[in-house]
């Protein structure tokens, strides 16, 4: 049902949130909602799109690409649901069958621990390119690790959503950096990230936060 609540930003007025769907940041004395909507992908075919760019083409060089997601269910076929996929070979995703998180890289791939990217809660997917190497972290824990030294310069739209997963999720805070912005563990962001001078994208549903696909 929907919950009447005080503004969390001057100026914006009385608003309704519904609190059936989960949200990623709460006020922690009054546990409302600070970000207000999230980005939906109700089942197969669900997905977000941006236009290729040379922002994405970062070569053998650092760079991190995040997320916050929430999944509903598993999906029904075996395959994934991705947080960045470009190309085929350039994929950051959830393993339908496995519930773990995969990387792919070129010819190069890792895959994190069985039932760690689990339904039902809200989690923080990284993708870190390093010193030569791929990290997948979940929830601020290094979950995989390959040494790769590909060329991620790939000309295709990339897309974000159950294409081709076929799970009902949310995601939002979808960031795209040009730095390893995580080197070891570490503690998720309890806030909405803010851009910089290393943020390539930055996807936010909440239009307070910057707009959806807005490119900061």
């Amino acid at each position: 049902s929907a919950t009447t609540s005080q503004p969390t930003l001057p100026g914006e007025g009385t608003y309704f949130y519904d609190s059936s769907v989960p949200a990623i940041f709460y006020d922690a004395a009054t546990g409302i909602p600070t970000n207000k909507s999230v980005i939906s992908f109700p089942g197969s075919g669900a997905y977000l799109q941006v236009p290729d760019s040379e922002d994405w083409n970062v070569g053998t060089g650092d760079f991190t690409v995040e997320a916050w997601t929430f999944m509903y269910d598993s999906g029904a076929n075996n395959n994934y649901d991705n947080v960045w996929l470009q190309g085929g070979s350039f994929q950051i995703g959830r393993n339908q069958n496995l519930n773990r998180l995969n990387i792919f890289t070129g010819g190069n791939s890792g895959g994190g621990t069985t039932d760690e990217w689990l339904d039902g809660t809200w989690t923080h997917i990284a993708c870190v390119h390093t010193g030569g190497y791929v990290k997948g972290y979940v929830n601020g824990v290094e979950d995989l690790s390959y040494a790769d030294a590909t060329d991620l310069d790939y000309t295709n739209n990339p897309t974000m959503g159950s294409n081709p997963g076929t799970s009902n999720w949310d995601m939002d805070q979808i960031r795209f950096s040009n730095t390893a912005r995580y080197t070891s563990a570490f503690t998720p962001s309890t806030t909405p990230f803010t851009t910089d001078a290393n943020t390539l994208l930055l996807v936010q549903s909440d239009f307070g936060e910057g707009g959806l696909g807005a490119d900061h």
